[in-house]
């Protein structure tokens, strides 16, 4: 019967192997997401997730670097070194270190979004001053400082073109150099700034990051420092991927350290190489968290694994327990576990494992109870533990007896301190009796409350390196964006509706404004008028067209009238 069973646990185990390793190479099994901590009751709405989608598909998938220098060449220069060493990498599925726009096709946009993006202050003018709209029109035509527009004046006899550009990115910094093409900016002291953008490969998965990404930012800062050139890096990539690196670091490292601490105290105690077998039920039970984890959840947060590590002292109590009384048991209590002389491993497995059922039984419902908590990574780390638990108990129960037959422990020399330690705890727990035990137990308790900080705050989960944090920020002070900002998602039944919506929230949001507690805001409806406002304003041009008086300044600088009548019609 006993041999029955160790073959269907081992077949079992068997089995979970090939799981686990079929998982891990064939699926995305490890999730670094930091909003898959969030409790179910609090994650956004289907829409709201759309929306965190869309976002996550352009930001997710971009790395953005600035190589800065005081000397504008020098940094032009570098930056064309990093784009060279980007593409040769492939690393990323594109990289953009210059634009070459399409004039032509730029300018036929323009003329067709004119007068779909005038601004309300120019749209009221128009209603309400039109002669001064023309006044202020033709002074900005004749005058060789006036803000540019992409289009030439006989192709924007109205002055429409030139809010298109304005309008699409008010706060960006961004210049563009004619002679290379590439984007730049020059902050306050003169150091100027050129502009890369890298683009993942869509198939990358992005919640892990590239395990490239970082070698190569490292390779192009370094390039960077050869020419004495300042770099900044951001991009949501770049996070995730120093993210999966500090924790993987972490996870080896406790799991290392753990391992060669414990099992080098247990060679110094047990004296035996044998000692080794105690990672048999280690294995076993990381394996059968892992494997459940998956088989229940599809996939493994980071912080479960690196919570599991935590594991590794828990899951060798139990053999540490049956072997312990080899060398630390008096003599009496070692021959009471055999029924020969010494210490035989048969019979105290059998004398220990009421006991290790009982221990078990408690600890497995104390992880249990973790599954009724909203947090899916504790519930992950509920199914995760309680099952590398019972993973470690049949290894311990079934593999390590025949393992250890043939064992004879080593006397060590520190085995009578042990037994006057233990000769000393009896004495006093026959003082302290029931009543002292609960005024120790109280005192214990009452220092716990005292000293306790309790905290339900998702962000003592998340760590973001203070050095990536601050390249970022000075990324958003350069660009002029703030990659701090928030955002409302609006749902409506048709564009006109959507844009109509957005205005209502906007008019709800500016007494917020007016307070300074947003620094601004921008919506869709400050960009894009409804079809049915267009109409409104290409019935005002008609009229106008018939009423030459209020457009008689664009006639004074030489503008033919049957010329500003087309305009007018045709917009």
């Amino acid at each position: 019967m006993h041999l029955t069973i160790r073959r269907i646990y081992t077949a079992l185990m068997v089995l979970l192997l090939g799981f686990a390793v079929y998982s891990v190479a064939a699926t995305q099994w490890l999730q670094t997401d930091l909003t898959a901590l969030l409790p179910q009751e609090e994650r956004p709405d289907v829409l709201l997730q759309a929306a965190d989608r869309a976002v996550e598909a352009q930001l997710n998938t971009q790395v953005v670097l600035l190589a800065g220098s005081a000397d504008a060449e020098k940094a032009f220069q570098t930056a064309s070194e990093i784009a060279a060493l980007w593409r040769k990498s492939q690393v990323f599925a594109a990289v953009d270190s210059s634009v070459s726009p399409d004039l032509e096709a730029v300018r036929a946009d323009v003329r067709r979004l004119g007068l779909a993006v005038l601004p309300p202050e120019q749209r009221q003018l128009l209603f309400e001053e039109p002669k001064r709209y023309f006044q202020e029109r033709a002074e900005a035509a004749v005058n060789p400082f006036a803000a540019p527009s992409p289009l030439p004046l006989e192709q924007d006899w109205l002055g429409f073109g030139r809010f298109v550009t304005e309008r699409a990115q008010p706060q960006s910094r961004l210049q563009w150099n004619a002679d290379n093409g590439m984007l730049f900016t020059e902050d306050d002291s003169g150091k100027t700034w050129v502009w890369l953008r890298g683009k993942l490969p869509e198939t990358n998965n992005l919640a892990n990051g590239s395990d490239n990404l970082l070698p190569l930012l490292q390779q192009s800062r370094e390039l960077a420092a050869k020419n004495g050139v300042e770099t900044l890096s951001a991009g949501g990539a770049v996070f995730a991927a120093a993210s999966k690196a500090d924790a993987e670091r972490e996870s080896k490292l406790m799991s290392t350290a753990g391992l060669l601490l414990t099992f080098a105290l247990l060679l110094w105690v047990f004296r035996s190489a044998r000692v080794f077998w105690l990672t048999l039920p280690l294995a076993a039970g990381m394996l059968a968290g892992l494997a459940a984890a998956l088989l229940v959840f599809g996939e493994v947060h980071i912080l479960t694994i690196v919570i599991g590590t935590s594991l590794v002292g828990m899951l060798v109590d139990f053999p540490l327990h049956w072997l312990a009384p080899s060398v630390f048991g008096t003599a009496a209590h070692r021959y009471a576990l055999s029924d020969g002389p010494g210490w035989q491993a048969e019979p105290a497995m059998r004398h220990v494992l009421p006991t290790f059922a009982v221990s078990l039984l408690i600890t497995v419902a104390g992880y249990a109870f973790l599954w009724f908590t909203p947090l899916p990574v504790l519930r992950q780390t509920a199914v995760f533990s309680g099952f590398a638990l019972l993973g470690a108990f049949g290894a311990t129960v079934l593999w390590l007896p025949p393992l250890f037959a043939r064992y004879q422990a080593k006397s060590v020399p520190f085995t009578g301190l042990v037994e006057r330690l233990y000769s000393l705890s009896a004495r006093m727990k026959i003082r302290l009796h029931r009543r002292g035990w609960w005024l120790v137990g109280g005192i214990l308790l009452a220092v716990g409350l005292w000293r306790s900080n309790w905290h339900d705050d998702i962000r003592q989960w998340v760590n973001m390196p203070p050095a990536m944090l601050a390249e970022a920020q000075k990324i958003g002070e350069l660009s002029g964006t703030d990659f701090g900002s928030r955002y409302l998602v609006v749902e409506a039944g048709s564009e006109d509706e959507l844009l109509r919506k957005n205005a209502e929230v906007g008019r709800a949001l500016q007494p917020l404004a007016a307070q300074q507690k947003l620094a601004g805001i921008q919506s869709l409806d400050q960009w894009l008028l409804p079809a049915a406002e267009q109409q409104k304003l290409q019935n005002r041009l008609r009229e106008l067209a018939k009423l030459p008086e209020n457009w008689q300044p664009m006639r004074e600088i030489g503008v033919p009238r049957q010329t500003v009548r087309n305009a007018l019609n045709q917009a």
